[in-house]
Parts: C-alpha cells; structure tokens; sequence
C-alpha cells in the first residue's frame, strides 16, 4: 500500500465541505473551549473545519487542536460599533473565500456578526448557535437569525426560548460531554477536596475560600487544591494568606488534565453563581468522585442532590461549609454518591453521547 502524498491530502480536504467554528478566543481554556475542541476533531471524518477566534498563531499552537484543524483570526472580541464594523467586513471576505456549508458559532456576538451576514444571503451557509450559558441581558440576541440553536442544559434552553424567545422548534437540548478517563482510577491518597475551574467570578472560589477556615475547625486535615488559572488569582492568593491557609490551600495553576488533581481528592467542589452546564462534575464524576455544589441554573441537572452529591444556595458560605463538612465526614455517603455519579456520567455525559447528539443537529441542518 503507498502512503498518499501531503498534496493529494489538501486535495482531498478541500472537495470536503467547510464547517465554521467561531469563538471570540480559546485561550482560557474552558467549558465551551473544550467542547469547541473535542467536536472539532469529530468533524474532520466529513468536513474540512476551520476554527475562527481573534487568537494569535503563537496562542493557536498552544491549544491542542488536531493538526488538519485549520485556523483563521477575526478581531471579534470587543463590542464597541467600530469593531464590530471592522469584524464584519473581516468575516463577509472570509465566507466569500471560503463559503463554508455550516457555520456554528459559540458566542452571542459572533451570532449576531453572522447573523446580519445571513440576513442578506440567507441561502449561502446553515447557520447554527451553541449558547453554553443562562443569560438576562442583551436581548439584542433575539434578532440572531440561527437555523438551529443548541442549549447545552434544560435551563439554557429555557432561557432560550423563553426569555429569548426563540422559535421552541429550533432549539435542542444536547448536554455536554467529556472523554471518559483513559488511566486507572484509584483511591484518594489525601484527606484533600478539589475545584478545578478558570479563577474567575463565576466560578465563586472567593466564597470556598471564606469556607475553609470553617471547615478546618471540624476536619484540622483538610486540604483544598486550587487547579485553574484566570484573572483573580492573585486577589485569591492573597486571601488565602489573610485567612491563615497556607499549606491548607493550595493553588496548583493551570493543569492540562486535571483529573489527575481529582484522583488526589476525596471529592469536588464547584461554588459557582451561574453556570450553563459545568464539565466540572462531568469530570469528577468520571474519576467517581462525588461533588459539592451551588445550585445555580444547569448545575442541579447534573449535580444530583443526596445522589451524586450535593447543593447548596450560591454565596452560603456557611451552607457551603457544612457541605464540605458531610462530605468528609461521611465517607460512605461519599463513595455511594461517588458510584451513582460515575453511572450517571457514562450514561449521559460522554462525549461519544454528546457528539452523536451534533451529528443529528448538522445532519437536520445541512437537511
């Protein structure tokens, strides 16, 4: 058998029809950044795919996208007129030079930049929304002209047609998945609890912090990783040292698989204010640790209260403290929930799951 040439491949790629994945910047490396990368690897098998984002190459090449992931920048993250002009004239020369079949775009500013682009050619490319949050705000977004919207939890979808009002018929509802863990799972190895988000206000770290004193009075062992990076780090460090934690809280920085953090811990803690669907508990759950967690928006859909683990109000930190607290001090609660969130997990929450989910969206939207 003789390997294809580089040439014949590029060939090939490009009798394939593009898909368009647009995001304002994948740098953070959060939840809708790894959804964005895992369904873009799922694409190639059937479309040349091209990922859009005001990233820099050298940001681009830090990634870890599939290398036949092309790339392409638009300066897409402000929202002040003139930007928006100028991002509107970048992304009408790159569908007339490209004229991709379907462009899915994660963010309510690229939808609507693309949305005045349909506007005037309506038959040039299927047009479809990933919104991965609840919103109340910017109710310019119900012009956005989608042939298909997807909400990443009931509550988003909810949000989606109800205070968007968004046709129900255009909207679906494909919860988020994430790749099982490919290593042994073991037994924690510390009497230790982890959070693994972007330190960032929503995430709400400043509340777990305010916790800890709280649960060191009832468990004086307890450590707290602290697994992420993001513009609050340094506010929360410092807290951290206010509070007397050194040692008890520890800030790990930006982990490429966290779940080797998770195997460290007994159990998960996400304090969050709002949320769409967090891959946090996914993530946990895959490693069969149970979470604490706010009850906010999509989160109750996936964080099980007394069955994969537990909720609370957001911004209790003394509700938050007294979960953490039942968390440690009930190790077999904490290991049946553990097992329950483990089922519930490769029952829905896959990748593989979420992913067969898009292919029905793309295939009802090519049509």
């Amino acid at each position: 058998m003789t390997k294809s040439s580089p040439q014949k491949s590029r060939q090939a790629s490009a009798e394939l029809p593009t898909v368009v994945l647009a995001y304002p910047s994948l740098a953070a490396r959060g939840g809708a950044e790894k959804i964005i990368r895992s369904l873009s690897g799922h694409l190639l098998a059937r479309f040349r795919v091209i990922v859009l984002s005001a990233d820099s190459k050298r940001v681009w090449r830090t990634l870890g996208f599939p290398p036949s992931v092309r790339h392409a920048f638009v300066p897409c993250r402000s929202s002040n007129p003139l930007a928006m002009a100028i991002s509107l004239a970048v992304l009408a020369r790159f569908l007339i030079k490209y004229r991709p079949a379907v462009v899915h775009t994660h963010h309510r500013r690229l939808a609507l930049l693309f949305s005045v682009l349909k506007k005037f050619a309506p038959d040039r490319f299927r047009f479809i929304h990933t919104s991965h949050n609840v919103f109340h705000d910017g109710r310019l977004f119900r012009r956005a002209h989608c042939d298909l919207l997807v909400g990443v939890s009931g509550a988003v979808v909810n949000n989606l047609t109800r205070f968007f009002r968004f046709n129900p018929g255009k909207v679906k509802l494909i919860y988020n998945g994430i790749d099982e863990y490919p290593e042994t799972i073991t037994p924690a190895t510390e009497n230790a609890a982890v959070i693994a988000a972007r330190l960032t206000l929503q995430k709400g770290h400043v509340y777990l912090i305010e916790a800890w004193p709280l649960v060191l009075k009832a468990v004086p062992d307890a450590v707290l990783y602290v697994v992420g990076d993001g513009e609050l780090r340094g506010k929360l460090e410092r807290r951290a040292g206010e509070l007397g934690l050194a040692g008890r809280v520890v800030f790990t920085g930006f982990q490429s698989e966290p779940r080797t953090w998770m195997l460290k811990a007994r159990f998960g803690i996400l304090p969050s204010l709002w949320e769409g669907l967090p891959l946090f508990p996914l993530e946990a759950y895959s490693v069969k640790r149970a979470v604490v967690a706010t009850a906010v928006d999509g989160t109750p859909e996936v964080v099980l209260h007394g069955r994969t683990g537990l909720l609370v109000p957001p911004k209790d930190v003394l509700k938050l403290a007294e979960a953490v607290i039942e968390m440690f001090r009930d190790p077999g609660s904490r290991e049946r929930m553990a097992e329950e969130g483990y089922r519930l997990f490769r029952e829905r929450f896959t990748s593989e799951v979420m992913l067969r989910r898009y292919d029905e969206c793309y295939q009802e939207a090519l049509g």
